[in-house]
This record gives structure tokens, sequence and C-alpha cells, in this order.
């Protein structure tokens, strides 16, 4: 871990981002009835949940490196804040001085789909970079999961004019943590081991690209 330890950016703002709502103290899922999935053997799955699981682990890490990351909503926080609310908040850092990640999972009609994916603006940005460090992180971690990349223009990410990756200003991506709606992903997602994988790996891509701002 020595090599990835912060030398030259202590005041770097990385701004991690919990995708929607988590359980309150009454026990109710604030995203309800959304980003949730109820299986045939009853087992619920809260989206909200997994990406606040995640997103902490990410944010340990990177503090364990001497990084200064940041949170828009603590996991601890069950409130679903609005997209508007969450721009405006990573907006408030400097954009030259910060980069941006958005934790969330998939999810598909038939709940049959699987894999990870990872989201850009549209356009060639620096967040193009960023997406595909943290992508080639995910592929060696796991390569026995598939990887749903958009080769179109020649890198692993996929576009979107989703209002957090078009209205963010500093480098920002949302990554796609396999189908919570899928069995198989759902036992993969809520096991710790997993987390902690694709955690550190998640971290060493943020860290890749950093090395490139030096």
């Amino acid at each position: 871990m020595e090599d990835l330890k912060n030398t030259h950016l202590d005041n770097f703002n990385i701004i991690i981002d919990c995708g929607h709502g988590g359980i309150n103290s009454k026990g109710v899922y604030t995203t309800a009835p959304n980003k949730m999935h109820t299986f045939s053997d009853g087992e619920v799955i809260y989206e909200g949940v997994i990406n606040r699981q995640i997103g902490k682990r990410v944010f340990e890490f990177l503090e364990e490196l001497g990084y200064c990351p940041v949170y828009v909503v603590h996991p601890d926080d069950s409130r679903d804040l609005p997209l508007k609310r969450r721009v405006n908040y990573i907006n408030s850092f400097d954009p030259k001085n910060s980069i941006g990640v958005s934790f969330h999972s998939n999810a598909s009609p038939g709940h049959n789909a699987r894999g990870h994916e990872i989201w850009t603006s549209v356009g060639e940005t620096r967040s193009d970079i960023l997406a595909t460090y943290i992508g080639e992180e995910i592929i060696d971690e796991f390569p026995e999961i598939r990887f749903r990349p958009d080769f179109s223009d020649w890198d692993l990410d996929k576009e979107s004019q989703f209002y957090i990756l078009r209205k963010t200003l500093c480098p920002f991506v949302l990554l796609e943590l396999l189908f919570f709606d899928n069995k198989k992903d759902a036992e993969l997602l809520k096991s710790p081991n997993y987390q902690k994988r694709v955690a550190w790996r998640i971290t060493n891509g943020i860290i890749r690209y950093l090395k490139t701002l030096r």
C-alpha cells in the first residue's frame, strides 16, 4: 500500500455520492418503493443501502491512505437528497481541485441482466480518464463478471445525459455495480468480501487518476 499513499494532494477533494436513500430510524427505506427489489423467496434488497456500504468502504480506504474524501450524504444519514441538492453541494468545491464518484447498482426489466457499468457525461472529458482507470481495476479484479462497456468512442465508459453527470463541474463518474434485482448479483452485493474487493479496486482507480495530476 505504500506506493498508493498520498504525498502531494492533501487538499484535493474526492467526493463520494452514495446514491438514493437509506433506512431511517423507524425502519423505513426512504427511497421506497423505488430502487428496491423483492425476490421470490421474500428477500428484499435495497439499492440505497448497498450504495452506502460500498461508498463507505471506499471512503475509509482513501482516508487510510491519507487522502481527503468527503460525503455528499453520510452513510448514517438515510435521506434521499434531490439531485439538484447533490449537484449544488458537489459544485461548491473547486472543480479544478476535486473529483466525484456516484455509487449505484443497476436493475433490468426482466431481472436477468448482470454485470458492471460505468457512466460519464457526453463527450470527451477528464471524466473518461477516471472512468477508464476504475473500469480497468474492476475488470482485473472480477474477470468472471461481465463488464458492460461502450467501445464506440474507444473507451470503457458509457455516456449519458444523467443530471448528475451533466451538471457537475468536476471530473465525475457514476458506477452501476452489478444488478440488485438479479439474485446472483444481489448475493455478491450483500457480501462483505465483494464489497471490500470492489471498493479497494475503485480506490486504486481513483488513485491512478490522481497520479496523473502530479
